[in-house]
């Protein structure tokens, strides 16, 4: 049996993009189970173990962010700006901070600690708002 690897190619690159289009739709932080349930609404053919290898090769490559809630809870992320995460304590809703305003002095990093920052990725912990106002009530 001969396989057409340009076929296979063109398959897993629909399917990547199909990913990708759910990612950068989907400002929740979607879980990797939430991500295949989205996909799979959309096009049936697309196995659960697709999903899986092709967001962690989306991963590999830079185009989606992990985000490491805690031991138990991985999330993903399709936008690709440069910003920060807050995570509500009580419901583990994750919510975009863009970085105007928080600004983290690479340079002097750099510089004093005689590294290369490439990356940066902090998170902030708290009470989002509809959790402080159902503990206020």
């Amino acid at each position: 049996m001969v396989i057409d690897k340009e076929v296979v190619f063109i398959r897993n690159t629909k399917q990547k993009e199909l990913i990708l289009q759910v990612l950068s739709n989907d400002k929740s932080h979607p879980t990797m189970k939430d991500i295949y349930n989205k996909v799979h609404a959309l096009d049936k053919n697309v196995g659960q173990a697709t999903v899986y290898r092709n967001i962690n090769k989306l991963v590999d490559s830079g185009k989606v962010k992990r985000l490491s809630i805690d031991k138990d809870i991985t999330r993903y992320d399709g936008d690709k700006s440069n910003h920060y995460h807050f995570i509500c304590n009580s419901c583990n809703k994750v919510i975009d901070i863009p970085y105007k305003g928080i600004n983290v002095p690479a340079d002097k990093i750099n510089h004093d600690y005689n590294i290369q920052i490439d990356d940066c990725e902090i998170i902030f912990r708290g009470q989002c708002n509809e959790c402080q106002s159902a503990i206020k009530r």
